[in-house]
């Protein structure tokens, strides 16, 4: 899944290690960058999909992002991602995370990693 074929079946586009950041934002660039919604991202999708987030996101519009540009829409990404996983910690919905809640989900971790070879994740 997270090869070559990892967004929409391009060989060598968004491959290898890039492939796995990607992973997180693989949705969010379907959603956004797939403008003919075939569910694939072709080269073109890609480059006009890359240079409207440059657009967007370059408040000196030089073409480029700045580490603080970038942390910018880094955050905007994963967004998402952070409230589901705040979600799971928040069991009672009180919109905090207690101590209690921390402990419980450790707890809940490890015994789910206690399952694997030697306690060692796969």
């Amino acid at each position: 899944m997270m090869d070559g074929g990892m967004m929409g079946g391009h060989d060598g586009m968004m491959g290898g290690g890039m492939g796995m950041m990607m992973g997180a934002g693989q949705s969010y660039a379907m959603a956004t960058f797939d403008t003919n919604k075939d569910g694939a991202l072709s080269p073109e999708e890609m480059t006009a999909g890359i240079q409207a987030e440059l657009a967007a996101n370059g408040s000196d519009a030089n073409g480029s992002l700045s580490l603080d540009e970038f942390a910018v829409m880094h955050a905007a990404h994963t967004r998402p991602m952070s409230v589901r996983a705040f979600q799971m910690h928040n069991a009672d919905g009180d919109a905090q995370v207690a101590k209690a809640e921390m402990t419980a989900m450790a707890a809940m971790m490890q015994s789910h990693m206690g399952g694997q070879q030697g306690g060692m994740p796969g």
